[in-house]
């Protein structure tokens, strides 16, 4: 590989946005939302606000390990 060639994936990878880059990232920050709704909804919304962010945390460490395995 060139030396230009190098340069020219570092700034394409500059360019990228965050969730584009890590998109595992963005899955996980995601969990936060149902948990932190859960603290203003009626009792009756809460376990099934806290299942889907833990469903959202496992599933972005799954991406996560998926995309360290590929590398």
């Amino acid at each position: 590989m060139s030396e230009q060639n190098i340069f020219a994936e570092d700034t394409n990878r500059i360019t990228r946005a965050w969730y584009k880059q890590e998109p595992w990232l963005a899955v996980c920050l995601a969990c936060f939302v149902p948990v932190l709704a859960a603290i203003y909804v009626p009792v009756f919304l809460k376990m099934p606000l806290i299942v889907l962010g833990v469903f959202l945390l496992t599933i972005s460490m799954g991406m996560l390990i998926r995309q360290l395995r590929a590398n």
